[in-house]
């Protein structure tokens, strides 16, 4: 999926809400407490902080 395929997606269900998955939830409350910690806890180690800087714009697109 390349970064138009996301954009169309993104306004297409924009006013639908979302549903976010309880380990992209533990990644966002982790990266707002202390991002440089997201490499750190065992649960979001798998993510990088541009992980978390992705899902926060999802997340304000989507408000």
């Amino acid at each position: 999926m390349d970064i138009n395929d996301f954009n169309s997606l993104l306004s297409k269900y924009q006013h639908k809400g979302i549903l976010v998955d309880t380990n992209i939830l533990v990644l966002w409350f982790v990266g707002t407490a202390n991002r440089e910690r997201i490499a750190k806890f065992k649960r979001t180690e798998t993510f990088l902080p541009e992980d978390y800087d992705l899902l926060v714009r999802v997340l304000i697109s989507v408000n």
